[in-house]
């Protein structure tokens, strides 16, 4: 990528000109591309294993109008109640005997670092769309409340506070899932801490009256570390955000059939 790299603009912070959109593109979608079909590989191992062990098959989920009733439900229950809604996790994270602060609950501290995620995900997606309909041009300088930009910013907040909130965690070993830290568990969370904190840092670079020298490199660096966190997420835990809704799904198919049976 910085094979690529061209002039640095010391009026404004011209990233694009430092490096081509169209080299970030094809490379993002190369990376996009690579993490799929590994992810796609190994979503179709687990999800053929643990639909045999819930008995559910093709016309379990398809079968009849009864079938597709029960399908809608469960994706529900996956998607909606415990992926989004994070049920269980409320449920098996709530401590009566010693309630943590508020900002320190373990289901709060999960959502924002999977919302965030997911915000910053999706403001991306945007923005992406705005260029290919010809309203924004990516790269293109607009205020801090402009839609997308502001999805981004409150997106990214959230995700840092959660992420630093699950290191102190880890740090001080606050609770049993965490007694016991891996160099996984440390890599997956410092990759994406350094991901949104240089993101924040990217953009104060862009809001700042005289382009500084520096923020073409944190734009390197942001984005380079971006790809990489990309290309490792269909082998670590983070990976379970793909897997654990069809996991949930199946899994609530698989109660949903066998209650259907005994009636």
């Amino acid at each position: 990528m910085y094979a690529s790299h061209g002039s640095q603009s010391k009026s404004s912070l011209a990233i694009f000109d430092f490096i081509p959109e169209q080299t970030i593109h094809w490379m993002g979608v190369g990376v996009m591309a690579v993490a799929f079909l590994a992810s796609l590989s190994g979503l179709a191992m687990m999800v053929g294993g643990i639909a045999r062990m819930e008995g559910v098959h093709f016309g379990t989920v398809f079968k009849g109008r009864a079938a597709l009733g029960r399908s809608f439900k469960a994706l529900w229950v996956a998607l909606g109640v415990e992926s989004l809604g994070q049920r269980r996790y409320r449920t098996d994270c709530t401590d009566a005997q010693d309630p943590a602060p508020w900002y320190r609950r373990r289901w709060l501290i999960h959502a924002a670092t999977m919302w965030g995620f997911l915000g910053l995900f999706a403001a991306t997606l945007l923005d992406y769309a705005l260029a290919l309909l010809g309203i924004k041009k990516t790269g293109t300088p607009v205020p801090i409340w402009y839609p997308v930009r502001l999805l981004g910013t409150l997106a990214g907040i959230a995700m840092v506070f959660g992420l630093t909130m699950l290191i102190v965690n880890r740090l001080g070993r606050a609770n049993p899932g965490v007694k016991d830290s891996q160099q996984s568990d440390w890599m997956l969370l410092v990759l994406l801490w350094i991901v949104g904190v240089s993101g924040f840092v990217m953009e104060l670079a862009l809001y700042l009256p005289n382009a500084p020298a520096w923020g073409y490199w944190v734009f390197l660096f942001h984005v380079s570390t971006a790809m990489e966190l990309m290309l490792l997420v269909p082998f670590m835990k983070f990976a379970h955000i793909m897997y654990r809704p069809a996991a949930l799904f199946f899994h609530a198919l698989g109660i949903e059939t066998r209650a259907m049976a005994k009636k």
